[in-house]
């Protein structure tokens, strides 16, 4: 028995809750239930019907019906999810922040490794043994090409007071939340030194030239918008001690690689 383009592909579009499109994964993860998703598939339906598509149309578009399933309800939610995150920011309810009460991401002050003692490390500019890094050994392994160049760079530079590559490890990570559903971990920490011993911290993502992508856009977003909305969080609840505000701001910046020469030393310039 044979079934016909058309018929199979008006079946793979029926409205109907149970029918696989309804559970298939053409729908965002944020689109919870059957019954929401039925309801998408007979809008759109009904809307292509009264434009004229019969069972023949709808079978000869439907991997465009089905790719647009996904990117349309996509962006239509990511923008939404955007317009209230930067309004929770505004109003306080999400907020980007260093906490006298020192409930901060801690750094870690050790990491395991299985790499062999002997294995080659990441040496300054004059040959020698890193002077700013937080962590030694740095494996040159560890580091591709154009983040050994970046790492050299900074710890040569007496701006610089300290360094961090943001491991690998997701529970040694600092990681920053925007809009979207997955975190953003940037690859470099820095501290730059500043006036009375305030300075800046300075959170860097770096992507290489062939990532300039939405992905790069919404990343640099992010983190544009949370520098912009850093703050000092002052309240501490009574009988919690209080660390010292020292005045750091926090910066946080995505840079291309075939930008990093110019823009690497004017991030770590100090701003004060």
């Amino acid at each position: 028995m044979s079934v016909s383009r058309a018929r199979l592909s008006r079946r793979r579009l029926n409205p109907c809750n149970s029918t696989p499109l309804a559970r298939c994964g053409c729908f965002p993860i944020w689109c919870p239930t059957p019954s929401w998703r039925g309801g998408i598939v007979a809008d759109l339906v009904k809307g292509l019907e009264a434009r004229g598509f019969d069972a023949a149309k709808l079978g000869a578009a439907s991997g465009v019906i089905i790719d647009r399933l996904r990117v349309v309800p996509t962006k239509e939610h990511d923008a939404r999810s955007e317009s209230l995150f930067r309004a929770a920011v505004k109003a306080g309810d999400i907020r980007f922040r260093l906490r006298l009460d020192g409930n901060n991401w801690q750094m870690p002050d050790h990491m395991l490794t299985t790499r062999p003692a002997k294995l080659p490390h990441l040496t300054g500019a004059d040959g020698g043994a890193l002077a700013r890094s937080l962590f030694f050994p740095v494996f040159r392994n560890e580091l591709n090409g154009e983040e050994r160049n970046v790492a050299v760079h900074q710890d040569g530079d007496d701006a610089v007071k300290w360094w961090h590559r943001n491991v690998a490890k997701a529970s040694l990570r600092m990681a920053l939340q925007g809009w979207k559903r997955g975190r953003i971990y940037p690859d470099f920490i820095f501290a730059t030194g500043g006036n009375a011993g305030a300075g800046r911290i300075v959170v860097r993502e770096t992507r290489g030239d062939h990532l300039q992508n939405p992905d790069t856009d919404y990343k640099r977003g992010v983190l544009g918008f949370l520098t912009q909305n850093f703050f000092w969080d002052q309240a501490v609840p009574a009988g919690q001690l209080q660390i010292a505000m020292t005045g750091e701001t926090v910066e946080c910046a995505l840079v291309l690689m075939e930008n990093m020469p110019s823009l690497l030393s004017k991030l770590i310039a100090d701003r004060k």
